[in-house]
């Protein structure tokens, strides 16, 4: 996959004509926009909710999803997962960056000749495809093989994801519902290869839905991911970090942030206004010519449209609706966190020295500091080598008195 990205960057630099007219077509058009960070974090354009929420969607995506968790429990050590993590955040990285330098050329390339404009493509997700076929339509072989490399890393993600989820449902729900299900491995089997089944005709039938989408299919994705993967990393770290979670916290809070996240969803996708959108404008005036060359060449004298409308007053919940996309699995994520531990209190908290160590992370934790300061951020948690001495019986005695 990357390196069929790397060929479209190239061939369209080719085409472009170099990077000073790619830097001089960025400027022109006012794309130079990362480092513009008076949008705030209402509207499309955001590079600000963008650096928020592309930390968060890395954490939920590489460090607390099912597909991310049963690769690294693939790993037979824990030093064997931190380096696949590595390996997975630079090649994350480096295809972010193709992605972004391929856009940016695919700017240049249309700058006075906007596809959707003219009516070429319908959508913004057809954008790639055709600027694939236009820019290798004259090497016999390189477009087909183009498109098999990203189908390829399409398939591979979307296999792992399904074969994760199956997994989950088969172990996690059925088999917590149906005990003799755990000692029939042939039924499991079988019941994961159902699961399998399902879930891809699920999946297929998503991808046709969100074909029917105003929005594009990154934002689509990353807003419907943020409703479950958001509040599901909230469980983590409250289970991770504060040890007076218990169960029915932690249950309440995934519910009611799931149930939160599908408010802002439907909101942002059938209520939004659209006038703190910095639209930036596209052109047409070079229609006329036929060659690509020809057109990425051809001069703009429109001037930058800027629009002096304040839009109208809104109210809160509005506002929630213009929220960036980027901001929702932060949102989410932070709100089931600051909902399941005070449910935790009320509904009755876990006792922390019946905590296992190995599933606590300190807060703050060196040997460096005094005692009582990795004391008091264990928060009730006994230490590996006092949780190791203890008796059996002494467990036995707190269960049953909490039975």
């Amino acid at each position: 996959m990357i390196a069929g990205l790397l060929a479209m960057f190239i061939k369209g630099i080719l085409v472009v004509g170099g990077f000073q007219n790619l830097n001089s077509a960025l400027i022109k058009g006012g794309r130079h926009t990362l480092t513009r960070f008076d949008y705030g974090v209402l509207g499309r354009v955001s590079p600000l909710a963008r650096i928020f929420g592309g930390f968060v969607g890395t954490l939920v995506t590489d460090g607390t999803s099912q597909l991310s968790i049963q690769r690294f429990q693939s790993c037979s050590t824990t030093s064997q997962a931190r380096r696949a993590s590595c390996v997975t955040m630079v090649t994350g990285s480096m295809i972010s960056v193709a992605l972004t330098a391929i856009g940016l050329v695919c700017y240049a390339l249309y700058e006075s000749c906007d596809p959707i404009e003219s009516g070429e493509i319908e959508t913004i997700d057809q954008l790639i495809p055709y600027t694939a076929l236009i820019l290798f339509q004259g090497i016999p072989g390189i477009t087909g093989l183009y498109f098999a490399a990203i189908a390829s890393a399409a398939l591979s993600t979307v296999s792992s994801t399904i074969n994760s989820t199956a997994i989950n449902v088969v172990e996690d729900f059925l088999c917590s519902f149906w005990n003799r299900l755990r000692k029939c491995q042939s039924l499991k089997v079988t019941l994961g290869k159902i699961s399998v089944a399902i879930l891809g005709f699920m999946s297929m039938a998503l991808a046709i839905v969100t074909s029917y989408s105003s929005s594009n299919i990154f934002q689509l994705t990353y807003t419907i991911t943020a409703i479950t993967l958001g509040p599901s990393t909230g469980l983590f770290i409250m289970g991770l970090f504060i040890p007076k979670t218990n169960a029915k916290g932690a249950t309440l809070a995934f519910v009611i942030s799931v149930a939160f996240g599908v408010f802002m969803f439907v909101g942002h996708e059938f209520f939004k206004d659209t006038y703190q959108d910095v639209i930036l404008p596209t052109y047409t005036h070079g229609c006329l010519y036929d060659n690509v060359t020809e057109v990425t060449n051809a001069t703009a004298s429109i001037e930058l449209f800027t629009s002096s409308s304040q839009g109208p007053e809104h109210s809160t919940i509005q506002n929630l609706y213009n929220l960036n996309f980027n901001m929702h699995a932060l949102i989410l994520l932070v709100g089931s966190v600051i909902i399941g531990y005070p449910l935790s209190l009320v509904t009755g908290p876990a006792d922390p020295a019946m905590c296992d160590p190995k599933l606590f992370v300190p807060i703050v934790d060196n040997k460096r500091l005094p005692a009582s300061v990795r004391t008091f951020f264990r928060f009730g948690v006994p230490e590996q080598d006092e949780w190791d001495n203890r008796s059996p019986q002494i467990f036995t005695i707190i269960l049953e008195d909490k039975m």
